[in-house]
């Protein structure tokens, strides 16, 4: 009996010191100002200079210093939340996060920084910006870090309302024009673009889309993901337009195609048609995907206003379906609709999904 009550005091001794650490996690991050999800703590887009001329930019939601870096907590933190449902779904499989993925490491010696004929030491910074809730149930927490003087990496850790960390998302990655001194000058809250590796766009239904740039050889890699409701992010489907882009008028609409001769994964046709893509808005709540592109066709399957579409244009004014994915972020191939029934989000000037305005950014962040 006496060693029965020693036990049940040990286990409450250990569970009270749990709860206790995973507090720190949950005191840092309710400290974090909350927007709602579906808004990134970052802008990128055109914007006007001092000479009205318009030039692409980087924008932060939220001032930062020195001391907002949490280089020396992070790794703390991280240690502290990681636990067995830390994970990300690719492929199916759960792919275990571990430390190596969410630690702060100072990879850069940047040395010195000149400025007016003298030189100061550049600190790479991490920084936590913002969180949203997701849910009512999960933390999205979004980090940007600084490893040079040009170079800006943003990421979302998902926690859950216990301090356990759950699923891990990368975000945009730019390398921007040089900075004011010091780093933390309220003029850096806004800088000039040099050019981007990744960008993210929030689609509906919790989707992300990500484009890895090939700067060089002209459009990229997409990567599709989504947000489940148990908090853990899922790849859902990834693939290659790389090459010039070439527009092919289609009827009344245009459609795109990428010529990816430079891949060198490239045996044969290194022509690729370009997946557009759509969100459904129909005012009944759902439309029909046919067998054909027909009214009369068979009915596949409907679809519900606010899904998403990818696919291409043909010249009767249907769209042939490349995919489609719900709210609960099942993906279905084939199949044809109409296009008046969607909604093109596709920007061919930067060849991925179409970006709100400063303005219309600004105006989220305040609601």
């Amino acid at each position: 009996m006496k060693n029965s009550i020693l036990h049940i005091l040990f286990f409450c001794l250990c569970t009270s010191v749990y709860a206790q650490k995973k507090q720190e996690v949950l005191d840092f991050i309710n400290h974090l100002p909350t927007i709602e999800y579906g808004v990134l703590p970052f802008w990128t887009g055109t914007t006007l200079d001092e000479d009205q001329d318009l030039v692409k930019s980087f924008a932060h939601a939220f001032p930062y210093s020195y001391k907002d870096t949490i280089n020396s907590i992070n790794n703390h933190l991280m240690s502290l939340a990681l636990c067995d449902s830390s994970y990300v779904i690719v492929k199916g499989k759960k792919v275990t996060i571990e430390m190596k993925n969410v630690a702060f490491e100072k990879k850069y010696d940047f040395g010195k920084w000149s400025y007016k004929g003298s030189k100061h030491e550049y600190y790479p910074g991490l920084y936590a910006s913002a969180k949203s809730i997701f849910n009512n149930r999960y933390y999205v927490v979004y980090f940007w870090t600084s490893s040079t003087t040009q170079g800006v990496y943003c990421y979302s850790v998902v926690f859950d309302f216990y301090g356990n960390l759950l699923s891990y998302q990368h975000l945009d990655f730019w390398i921007l024009d040089f900075p004011y001194y010091p780093f933390d000058n309220p003029k850096n809250y806004v800088r000039w673009t040099d050019y981007p590796h990744t960008v993210v766009r929030y689609l509906p239904n919790n989707l992300i889309l990500a484009k890895d740039i090939a700067v060089t050889e002209g459009g990229g890699i997409y990567e599709l993901s989504v947000l489940k409701d148990n908090g853990h992010y899922e790849v859902l489907k990834s693939w290659k337009e790389i090459g010039n882009l070439e527009k092919v008028p289609t009827g009344e609409y245009m459609n795109y195609i990428s010529d990816m001769s430079f891949d060198s994964e490239c045996k044969n046709n290194c022509k690729v048609d370009v997946k557009i893509p759509f969100v459904v808005h129909d005012r009944d709540g759902y439309c029909n995907i046919r067998e054909k592109a027909d009214g009369k066709s068979p009915i596949l399957r409907t679809i519900n206003d606010g899904d998403m579409v990818w696919g291409r244009y043909l010249a009767n004014g249907w769209v042939k379906i490349d995919f489609t994915v719900d709210k609960k972020g099942v993906m279905r191939e084939g199949g044809y609709i109409h296009s008046s029934r969607l909604e093109n989000l596709y920007n061919e000037d930067t060849e991925h999904i179409k970006a709100i305005s400063l303005e219309e950014w600004k105006k989220q962040l305040k609601e």
